[in-house]
């Protein structure tokens, strides 16, 4: 797999613009004037096959737009949402450490739950990437931390599935509890995302006739 490919899979690369970004960078490194024409020839070549192989795989799998665009022709309801966040989850949201390959049905569903954000109106949360991405960072730097935020999106899902009055206590909880982390920049999108969440939880499940104890 070529290097751009590469960065592709670990989420470096979600647009067709980035994707151009870093082939001009990678091109200048190995402009003639630096590596003399012979070499610089070769690597080029290699590099403009690898630059196509990439757009036309971008493409095909329908990632080569914006992340952040919002789909203004509709409006999604909250059981669309949730249920894809369940699809997500079900994915590998959670194995995902910036080494592991992403399957191509989990980033076309983080792709599709980009869309939705723009419709949803969620303070400070755009993409789900970034969640992602928060969620790699914070396995490494407080594992225990990291494990309560599993358990309260895995007690989310549980809870539209079962509504139980012990499951929204229990997720409340822990909510709480991990307020008094340390607040750095790069988990912003993810407290806003847990907190959207859990707030949602108030106006009950999503699926008609879930068992309410």
């Amino acid at each position: 797999m070529s290097s751009l490919e590469s960065m592709y899979e670990q989420g470096r690369i979600r647009t067709m613009e980035e994707l151009k970004q870093i082939y001009r960078l990678l091109a200048k490194r190995i402009h003639p004037d630096i590596l003399g024409s012979g070499i610089a020839d070769e690597r080029f070549v290699r590099l403009k096959d690898e630059f196509d192989a990439c757009a036309a795989r971008m493409t095909r799998e329908g990632m080569d737009m914006q992340p952040l665009r919002v789909d203004t022709r509709r409006i999604y309801n909250r059981r669309e949402v949730i249920e894809l966040l369940i699809e997500i989850e079900a994915t590998g949201f959670f194995l995902n450490d910036g080494r592991t390959r992403r399957t191509k049905l989990h980033r076309a569903r983080l792709v599709r739950f980009n869309r939705m954000l723009g419709t949803l109106g969620i303070n400070q949360v755009r993409d789900i990437f970034a969640v992602e991405k928060a969620l790699c960072r914070l396995r490494v730097e407080d594992r225990d931390i990291y494990e309560s935020v599993k358990l309260i999106m895995y007690n989310i899902v549980a809870y539209h599935y079962e509504p139980r009055r012990f499951i929204l206590e229990s997720t409340t909880r822990l909510y709480a509890e991990i307020q008094d982390f340390k607040y750095r920049e790069a988990y912003r999108e993810l407290y806003a995302f847990l907190g959207w969440l859990v707030a949602d939880l108030a106006f009950g499940s999503v699926f008609e006739g879930a068992t309410v104890g």
